[in-house]
């Protein structure tokens, strides 16, 4: 009859201890799950420095043209001049998921990425960035898709939440008053 343990029988009849060497594949914690995608935080960096960018876009203004005290200048015909200035304009916001599609893997793997002690300060930072766009959009117009994507993505809460408990012997009573003047109890 075969021996069901864990170990491994030698034909002197002494067990023998799996070495890391003969583990099967899914065993050996080096060699579980699929390959990294990036070798080196090097690479991962480059990756997302090319995201960060790919946010921007070089566009020319019009913009008065000053003299060296700071003061507008004239044309000819006594209109102010102008000079055609070029500057880097954010034209999407930064995003985990659009980090995600850049570094061309899933925002649950990313996830699992910053868990890498070799990656993780590198996608915490990156992560940083984007919460930090997100959180000065606070302070704009439309707030709303801000507000969740810093609950979802970054553990933001609102402070008015409370949790109450209470179990069969110490049962959670609540008065709900009502500005009409009728109480409601249990």
């Amino acid at each position: 009859m075969e021996n069901e343990t864990s170990q491994e029988t030698n034909t002197n009849q002494e067990p023998v201890t799996p070495t890391e060497d003969s583990k099967l594949p899914e065993e050996n914690e080096s060699n579980v799950g699929r390959p990294l995608k990036f070798k080196t935080v090097e690479e991962l960096q480059k990756k997302i420095d090319e995201y960060f960018d790919s946010c921007f876009e070089d566009k020319w203004f019009d913009e008065d043209d000053r003299d060296e005290d700071g003061n507008r200048t004239f044309d000819t015909t006594g209109k102010f001049k102008k000079k055609p200035v070029k500057k880097k304009v954010q034209i999407k916001p930064f995003t985990v998921t659009g980090l995600a599609l850049a570094l061309d893997t899933s925002r649950k793997v990313l996830c699992e990425y910053e868990e890498k002690d070799e990656f993780s300060n590198t996608l915490k930072k990156a992560k940083q960035k984007c919460e930090n766009h997100a959180e000065e959009c606070l302070f704009g117009n439309n707030v709303a898709g801000v507000i969740f994507n810093l609950k979802n993505n970054y553990n933001w809460k609102d402070q008015n939440q409370t949790q109450l408990t209470g179990d069969k012997e110490n049962p959670l009573i609540v008065n709900v008053i009502r500005k009409n003047g009728n109480n409601d109890t249990p």
